[in-house]
């Protein structure tokens, strides 16, 4: 595999981890917490974030763990 594709690979893993991270967080917990606590939009957003950091931290450390030696 050259270094554009696994470069490529990278960035895309990265954007899926964000984007999943994403959407469990606002699907899952901001809407449950946002409705318990009659503040949806602030708990959309909040959880939205946090879930976005979780998938780019997951999405960096199946990036190291994949450094293979060709």
């Amino acid at each position: 595999m050259s270094a554009t594709e696994q470069e490529k690979l990278k960035r895309g893993r990265i954007e899926a981890g964000i984007l999943i991270g994403a959407i469990i967080g606002i699907a899952i917990f901001g809407l449950i917490i946002g409705t318990l606590l009659d503040q949806v939009v602030l708990w959309l957003i909040i959880t939205g974030v946090a879930g976005a950091a979780v998938g780019l931290l997951i999405a960096l450390n199946l990036n190291k763990k994949d450094k293979r030696v060709e």
